[in-house]
């Protein structure tokens, strides 16, 4: 081929799992290489396309046009699924690409091979542009998986799969190819708690974890003799397999309503979803989790229908204690909620709390729909999926005016967007955002003041404006009513702050008996550890979490902080150096690996301070860096900064002794006092300390 540069459609095909395939039976796997190569060379030609390179499992191909490279790949999908069959995923994009010495290269390379790399065994996967090329024919049957942020691509990127019957469309939390590496944020309330889980430790970039290593143990009970039951996401029975939200939404439901049932342990929903849409065997899930029982089912929507399976199961032996199915209306959601808690709880001959009142109650179908649709967005923790979110949330609070838990939502979307996508101070967006938040989450508490949700999402609105008072009253009022793992782990952290270790610690031991696998509790639980001065139990925890994300950039940061404080600074540097090497920042890793501390300090507050940093920081972060050089004025610039930005970490502040040096300067008695720790001390009965 001579040299050129044109447009073309790119397509990169693999083998999926070849190397394991290779270590188990070298002699099948290579039988299989040789089935791929044949279909890949029997089809492509007759879609006008050719084949560039092989190289090892995979291999590049190039078309004519955007329509011919997804009917070859439709065929060879087709052709792979035969017996013997081979499992391959293929990318597809659209872009510029030079020509050159028969091979291929330019960004329409790269991007494709990108795409690729988000598959699943029998998925194909393309990019927006050849989307908008095949859009107008009706043979392709399209679903969008979201935008995904590839390394070395400036943009996001919306990518789609082919749905045609039979084809497999990847669940996001299936999809871990070649992403820029960020922080993640999970959990419950997945963005959110990372809002609170950064003011824990203040320095900690909190990586909550999404659940996609192998779980290991990290706190769960030596045996299990409390009754105990875990709620696994009810699986998608719709045959477009598009109302998986629907299943999470569910169990997420069901957890909450098990909560009430005294002396039940009902695990969290981040530590049962990591065994969602896997093989399981249940002893393996009841030793992970520290249950005895658990349930699963099934859900599918038709129009207004919904037809529910659900099993109690016993994990010892596997046996059915009970199981039952419902085919009602979607408004009767509730009702089938409480039907199965309340069974629940009479198989395990328990009952629920008699303080806990219970409200049976209808809701609008469409108001629910939206409202579930939502949080599965919000939960993903991606700026643009809050946007949409808050969208729903709008309009499940339209469609249903006394939809408390939709108005809990939508304040935390408010806030959400207040506290982290609209920064700028002089952002009036922001000010809305954070007002609109207060509104939703008070309108929610006049619904249901019984309602955990809205007493934590109304203290986005308190931390804004330090009003710790505020958010200690809402946050115990949160545990009060749900004794759950979010309420217990933001309490926690807000206690920690302000150096009352022993009631933190354990509420969140408490939490993580309830969310074994959850590297955000984890995580708080190692950060309370270090600010209590159990430095070394701290270490212990934050390697725990590496168990289960090698690549947590919480984990590593709270390592080097961990180490710094022993001064043991190589072992800090070589932490955070990882740190950065995940967030792909190689310059700042390349640096801590060989220089001293300082040195890297430095080299570190110069990206910081830089227009559009390379790295993440705050202007509290900032400060307390220049607080290690005893730099009194750059501190005081930096904190004054992180007051008129509203940056939570403040309450750091109470405990470091990082800023011991600035304490009797009278600006820092100005600062406190602007922060409301002063309130905050009467109210508590606390010493005001002596500046």
């Amino acid at each position: 081929m001579s040299s050129d540069h044109h447009l073309a459609a790119i397509m990169f095909a693999d083998i999926a799992g070849y190397t394991a395939m290779m270590q188990e039976d070298e002699q099948s796997a290579l039988a299989l290489l040789s089935r791929f190569k044949e279909i890949l060379e029997e089809n492509t030609a007759k879609f006008k396309g050719h084949i560039i390179q092989y190289f090892g499992d995979g291999c590049l191909l190039a078309f004519d046009s955007s329509v011919n490279s997804v009917e070859s790949a439709i065929a060879l999908q087709k052709a792979f699924s035969e017996t013997p069959a081979v499992p391959v995923r293929i990318g597809l994009h659209l872009g510029d690409v030079i020509f050159r010495n028969e091979n291929a290269y330019g960004d329409g390379v790269n991007i494709a091979s990108r795409i690729e790399s988000l598959g699943i065994s029998g998925s194909i996967l393309l990019s927006k542009p050849i989307r908008d090329q095949i859009k107008n024919k009706s043979d392709f049957l399209l679903a969008s998986l979201g935008t995904f942020d590839f390394k070395n691509v400036s943009e996001p990127m919306e990518v789609f799969a082919v749905a045609n019957p039979g084809f497999v469309v990847p669940k996001r939390e299936e999809m871990h190819g070649k992403l820029k590496d960020i922080p993640n944020k999970s959990g419950r309330l997945k963005l959110f708690v990372s809002i609170f889980l950064i003011v824990i430790t203040g320095l900690i970039f909190w990586n909550v974890i999404t659940h996609k290593n192998s779980p290991v143990k990290t706190a769960t009970p030596e045996s299990v003799t409390q009754k105990s039951i875990a709620v696994l996401p009810f699986t998608d029975m719709s045959p477009e397999k598009d109302q998986e939200y629907l299943g999470d939404g569910l169990a997420e439901d069901i957890i909450t309503a098990l909560s009430e049932i005294k002396g039940l342990k009902v695990i969290a929903r981040t530590s049962a979803s990591q065994f969602k849409g896997k093989q399981i065997d249940l002893r393996d899930v009841g030793e992970k989790l520290g249950v005895n029982t658990i349930l699963e089912g099934s859900i599918q929507k038709s129009a207004d229908q919904i037809k529910i399976t659900a099993q109690l199961i016993k994990v010892d032996d596997g046996s059915h204690i009970w199981s039952d199915r419902w085919i009602r209306s979607l408004k009767d959601i509730f009702i089938i909620q409480d039907e199965i808690s309340g069974i629940i709880a009479q198989k395990l001959d328990m009952a629920f709390d008699s303080k806990s009142e219970k409200k049976v109650r209808q809701v609008n179908p469409d108001a629910y729909d939206a409202y579930l649709k939502g949080r599965q967005l919000f939960f993903t923790g991606l700026p643009e999926n809050v946007m949409k979110a808050k969208d729903y949330f709008l309009y499940a609070v339209k469609k249903d005016t006394t939809f408390a838990e939709a108005f809990a939502f939508l304040s935390f979307a408010y806030g959400t967007l207040g506290q982290t996508i609209y920064p700028s101070v002089e952002s009036k967006k922001r000010e809305i955002a954070i007002d609109s938040a207060l509104q939703m989450a008070k309108k929610s508490i006049g619904i249901d003041d019984n309602n955990s949700t809205a007493h934590i999402a109304i203290t986005i609105v308190y931390y804004f404006q330090y009003d710790w008072v505020a958010i200690e009253k809402e946050l115990r009022k949160a545990v009060e009513i749900n004794p759950g793992t979010l309420e217990k782990v933001e309490l926690a952290g807000f206690l920690g702050d302000f150096g009352f270790f022993e009631e933190a610690l354990s509420l969140i031991q408490e939490a993580l008996l309830l969310d074994p696998l959850n590297t955000g509790t984890i995580l708080s639980y190692a950060g309370i550890l270090r600010l209590s001065g159990k430095t070394d139990e701290a270490i212990i925890q934050a390697n725990n979490v590496l168990k289960i994300d090698s690549l947590s950039m919480g984990a590593y940061t709270l390592l080097g902080h961990c180490y710094a404080d022993k001064k043991e600074f190589n072992k800090a540097l070589l932490a955070w150096s990882k740190q950065h090497e995940a967030y792909g920042n190689d310059e700042l890793a390349e640096v801590y690996r060989h220089a001293d501390f300082k040195t890297a300090m430095k080299a570190w507050l110069k990206q910081a301070t830089t227009p559009n940093a390379p790295i993440s920081a705050n202007d509290f972060t900032i400060a307390y860096i220049y607080s290690m050089f005893g730099d009194k004025e750059n501190t005081f610039k930096y904190l004054e900064l992180a007051y008129k930005k509203h940056h939570g970490n403040f309450l750091m502040m109470n405990t470091s002794s990082n800023f011991d040096f600035i304490r009797s300067d009278p600006r820092y008695t100005v600062l406190y006092h602007k922060l409301g720790f002063d309130k905050y001390d009467k109210y508590k009965g606390v010493r005001k300390p002596e500046f």
